[in-house]
């Protein structure tokens, strides 16, 4: 009689020790689920090159630098990228910031120089083509050109500017290699060069002007 209590004894101790084990089981899964950050790629250092946080609406990707500073961060649906995703430099300064959607650019995309000053922005439509407005900016955050983009290509009026501000040339361009006309202005703004094409865009009518008739116009 002893020996069987003694053997039910043991039997029930082997029992909560397997039951202490499952809780630990449990616990440790339960942690995991709440820490959803996966290392994707490393480093050969073992620092993290590339992280995925897991979300239910969509995954945030984290990519690193191997000094340990942040590369690129944006997030990610369906293993493309979607929304927004900033790039850094070596030294943590924002140098791009652009939109996704379904893995291609689609929206605003903004360009920075080392020193925070903007250098240029853009957008995109639904085939990843630059559309619409384009600007560029000297580190000064002078505008040096703008005009704009359809389906990727140059349409119409674009103006480029000197380091001080001055309009420099103008292009009026119909469509993909079709200019309608070309200006060319001196460090002053004023007209200096004309050329001015036919609608085939080959031939053309061109004038130089000269200082005298330049002030003829004013």
């Amino acid at each position: 009689m002893p020996g069987e209590w003694e053997n039910g004894a043991n039997k029930l101790q082997n029992m909560k020790v397997v039951y202490v084990h499952m809780m630990c089981l449990l616990v440790l899964v339960a942690i995991a689920c709440q820490n959803p950050e996966q290392i994707i790629e490393t480093w050969e250092d073992g620092q993290p090159r590339k992280v995925l946080v897991k979300d239910k609406a969509g995954d945030l990707e984290i990519n690193y630098y191997q000094n340990g500073e942040k590369e690129s961060e944006g997030g990610k649906l369906q293993d493309k990228k979607e929304g927004l995703w900033e790039y850094f430099d070596e030294q943590g300064n924002v140098r791009e910031r652009t939109h996704y959607r379904a893995g291609q650019p689609f929206g605003a995309s903004e360009l920075f120089f080392e020193n925070g000053m903007k250098k240029s922005v853009s957008y995109y439509d639904e085939s990843g083509l630059r559309s619409e407005l384009w600007m560029e900016y000297d580190k000064n955050g002078r505008l040096r050109s703008k005009g704009q983009y359809e389906s990727g290509s140059k349409l119409g009026l674009w103006a480029y500017y000197s380091e001080s501000g001055v309009i420099a040339r103008e292009e009026y361009i119909l469509k993909a290699d079709e200019w309608k006309y070309l200006k060319e202005y001196d460090e002053n703004g004023s007209l200096k060069y004309y050329l001015e094409f036919y609608p085939n865009g080959v031939n053309s009518i061109e004038k130089i002007r000269t200082d005298k008739e330049n002030r003829s116009q004013k």
